[in-house]
């Protein structure tokens, strides 16, 4: 579960860096 979690919470914090970078 915690590997889980911290996939899932690291996909949208990986694309927010990503749009943050783009911008």
């Amino acid at each position: 579960n915690l590997a889980d979690n911290n996939f899932i919470g690291s996909l949208p914090v990986s694309l927010a860096s990503n749009k943050k970078l783009t911008l």
